[in-house]
C-alpha cells in the first residue's frame, strides 16, 4: 500500500466497473476516496514555464484531491456555524465604513475554519477576511477564507449569503468551494 502525499493516509487500490469502462480509484485508510489517475506512477512533478523562466512545481492530482476534501470539510464546518446563528440576534460592528460590517458570526466561522485548516496543514498560510494572514509566510500554499460572504444580507436575515474556502499554490488558483 502507498501513502497519500498530502493527508499521509494509507492508500489501497481498487477498480470499479461501469459497464464497459473501468474507473481506477484509491481509498485512504481514513475512508476518503482519491482519484487514482497518477497514484503509483513515477510521473513526478511538472514545471510550468512563462516568459522562459521556471515557476513553481504544480501539484499532482492526488494532492489536489486531498486538499479539496479538506477545503470542503472546512466550508461545511463554517456553514454549520452560520446555520446555527441564522435565527439568533446578530451582533453587528462596523469595519471601515457604514456599508462595511462584520458580525460575531463572521469571526466565529473564520475561527472554526482556520482551526480545522491549521490542524490539518500547520505549515500552510491562511488569509482570513477578518483575521488577516496566519501561519507560515514562506509556504507555497495560501488558503483564502471568506467566512460569511454576504454579511449585510445575513445581518438583515436576507437568505443570500455563503461560506467560501479557496486555495492557491505558488500564486496559482487551485479551487474554491462556496456553500
Amino acid at each position: 500500500a502507498e501513502a497519500c502525499t498530502m493527508c499521509r493516509g494509507r492508500v489501497t487500490a481498487r477498480s470499479v466497473e461501469f459497464g464497459t469502462k473501468t474507473k481506477s480509484t484509491a481509498r485512504v485508510a481514513n475512508g476518503e476516496q482519491h482519484n487514482r489517475r497518477r497514484l503509483g506512477r513515477s510521473a513526478g512533478r511538472r514545471r510550468s514555464w512563462w516568459l522562459g523562466l521556471a515557476t513553481a512545481t504544480t501539484l499532482q492530482l492526488e494532492e489536489v484531491e486531498c486538499l479539496k476534501i479538506d477545503a470542503l470539510k472546512a466550508a461545511v464546518l463554517g456553514a454549520e456555524v452560520v446555520s446555527d446563528a441564522l435565527d439568533k440576534p446578530k451582533q453587528i460592528e462596523e469595519k471601515g465604513g457604514s456599508a462595511d460590517i462584520v458580525t460575531l458570526t463572521d469571526k466565529k466561522t473564520e475561527e472554526v475554519i482556520l482551526d480545522y485548516i491549521q490542524k490539518r496543514y500547520p505549515d500552510h498560510l491562511v488569509l482570513g477576511e477578518e483575521g488577516g494572514l496566519k501561519g507560515n509566510g514562506s509556504s507555497p500554499f495560501l488558503w483564502c477564507i471568506d467566512p460569511l460572504d454576504g454579511t449585510t444580507n445575513f445581518a438583515h436575515s436576507f437568505p443570500s449569503f455563503g461560506v467560501s474556502v479557496g486555495l492557491l499554490h505558488n500564486g496559482a488558483f487551485q479551487f474554491q468551494f462556496s456553500i
